[in-house]
């Protein structure tokens, strides 16, 4: 039997492949039937296009410029939302002082309120018991 020259992609390919006769023969040719379907040209640049570090720099630099005017897009978007955010929050920030403020004054308001009908109800009180007074004394 013939020594393979060439790299084991198959796990089994090494292992007790001579211990079963034939199978060594049946692995080799559906091997060369895989051979003979890929073209390895499909997978490398076409011929015509000669192979070159500035060439494959500049695909890289015009990737990385890319990706830069991206990323950029990104932040002004982020950083034009964050500043709508903000300008919203500093409104309803105001809003809900402005709130608080009246609440405290409507509070404050209620109080003075509840004490002048406190004063008033005691002032009631004493003309009712003035009258009382008056009508037990006679004109």
């Amino acid at each position: 039997m013939s020594a393979l020259s060439y790299t084991d992609a198959l796990a089994y390919y090494d292992c007790d492949i001579d211990l079963k006769h034939g199978v060594r023969a049946a692995v080799e040719q559906e091997i060369e039937a895989e051979k003979k379907n890929i073209q390895p040209r499909d997978y490398l640049p076409p011929e015509h296009v000669p192979f070159s570090q500035e060439a494959m720099a500049a695909v890289e630099q015009r990737e990385a410029d890319e990706i830069t005017e991206e990323t950029d897009r990104l932040n002004r978007a982020r950083r034009d939302a964050q500043l709508r955010v903000g300008e919203r929050l500093t409104m309803l920030q105001n809003r809900w002082a402005a709130l608080v403020s009246k609440n405290l004054s409507l509070s404050a308001a209620n109080i003075t309120a509840h004490a002048d009908i406190d004063v008033l109800n005691a002032r009631k009180l004493e003309l009712e018991a003035e009258l009382v007074r008056l009508d037990a004394n006679g004109p």
